[in-house]
């Protein structure tokens, strides 16, 4: 019934509750029998978020039924791989808020800083940063990117072992002004790692990519012609009226 309509309440409720039910009354008989409903539970949501039906990635009562097996059970494969399944239904569902926000909430639940995530850790954010790169006009992404490295996470400490909050500024400031300018997404990204997140960058750093980012803007004055250029002119002026504002604009721009 949920593969012919995923948002059939009455479909997802009936699983829910079974899968209650055996876990409260027959938990003892299922682990001796090497058999527990919820892996099995895990392999059908797999199926159906890694598929091609966009309606099915993006159904809140199937990510909400998600979280409940997280809750009461353990994952059944790394973090890594769950994020895999996210950033495949995040694919073939543009925007999909359902998706990115358990991954948030599977993000804090699993985390426990222990060595098994930490190993994993640089390849999760290798795998963030060529998904938003790949989907570069997915907002969605890269506000998943920036909550990823905001300073009050419990990964951060490893996080910065492995990357430096301001290589990943130059690197989006390259991407944004070279190969994929005119994505409004880029800028809005910028602005909110640059001056809306506190502590992920000193003062410092935040002068110097603000300098970078407005002698683009200079450059972008000279080039009427390449409409995604003419496009940045619009989002880049909006980034740097924020930063005068926040006073991070030095006199002589």
């Amino acid at each position: 019934m949920l593969l012919y309509d995923s948002e059939h309440q009455t479909a997802i409720n009936t699983r829910f509750y079974r899968l209650l039910k055996l876990l409260l009354t027959n938990r003892k008989r299922l682990i001796s029998q090497n058999y527990l409903p919820g892996p099995v539970e895990f392999h059908f949501l797999n199926l159906i978020f890694t598929s091609q039906l966009p309606r099915h990635t993006k159904s809140p009562i199937l990510w909400i039924h998600r979280r409940f097996l997280v809750e009461r059970y353990s994952l059944p494969h790394p973090l890594v791989e769950e994020l895999r399944i996210i950033l495949c239904a995040a694919e073939h569902h543009p925007k999909n808020y359902y998706a990115w926000n358990y991954a948030r909430f599977v993000f804090r639940h699993c985390w426990s800083g222990d060595p098994f995530n930490s190993s994993n850790l640089s390849q999760i954010y290798e795998r963030l940063w060529a998904w938003c790169k790949v989907h570069v006009s997915d907002i969605s992404g890269w506000t998943f990117l920036l909550w990823f490295w905001d300073p009050s996470r419990r990964w951060r400490g490893e996080l910065l072992e492995l990357h430096q909050p301001a290589q990943v500024i130059k690197d989006v400031i390259r991407l944004g002004t070279t190969m994929l300018s005119g994505h409004e997404t880029i800028w809005i990204f910028l602005r909110s790692a640059i001056m809306e997140v506190e502590d992920m960058l000193t003062t410092e750093e935040k002068m110097r990519f603000i300098d970078e980012i407005a002698d683009y803007m200079r450059r972008l004055k000279d080039d009427e012609d390449d409409e995604a250029r003419v496009s940045d002119k619009l989002y880049v002026g909006r980034l740097l009226t924020r930063a005068t504002r926040k006073g991070l604009v030095p006199m002589d721009s």
